[in-house]
């Protein structure tokens, strides 16, 4: 295999956990009282630091960062990681906006899958975009 797909199988993998750490962020601020749009960017930034450690140790571990830079490469990766956050953010805005926002947070009533509200798929796909976003920026920019 090309270092090219192991190196983005790993971030995969770092986004996976990410993905994990996020969700559950949107899951307790939503369950607390947290609108979706809030609460997802929340838990985005709980990811975002999850996945800088991870992404620096494992993914690109051959151009792991010196000490002295990690400051402020994680700096930039934080800056850089809003746009994926502005994205998150505008798909669950969006999605309160078009069910109100009770609506929204409610569980689908006739689906096999109950528990789901629509707020988790404009999160999902909110994520999905965002994922492409970051493997560029972060490929590019923080670890080149």
């Amino acid at each position: 295999m090309s270092d090219t797909i192991i190196r983005f199988l790993k971030f995969a993998v770092v986004g996976t956990i990410g993905f994990i750490v996020n969700t559950t962020g949107l899951l307790v601020g939503v369950r607390i009282g947290i609108r979706p749009s809030l609460a997802g960017p929340a838990g985005a930034e709980f990811a975002i630091i999850s996945n800088f450690i991870l992404n620096n140790i494992w993914t690109f571990s051959d151009r792991s960062l010196a000490l002295s830079d990690i400051p402020g490469k994680f700096a930039a990766f934080n800056v850089l990681s809003l746009g994926s956050v502005v994205i998150q953010f505008l798909f669950l805005r969006i999605g309160e906006m078009i069910f109100g926002l009770e609506e929204f947070k409610k569980p689908f009533p006739n689906l096999p899958f109950q528990k789901i509200s629509p707020y988790m798929f404009f999160y999902v796909a909110g994520v999905g975009v965002g994922l492409i976003v970051n493997y560029v920026i972060y490929s590019q920019i923080i670890w080149k």
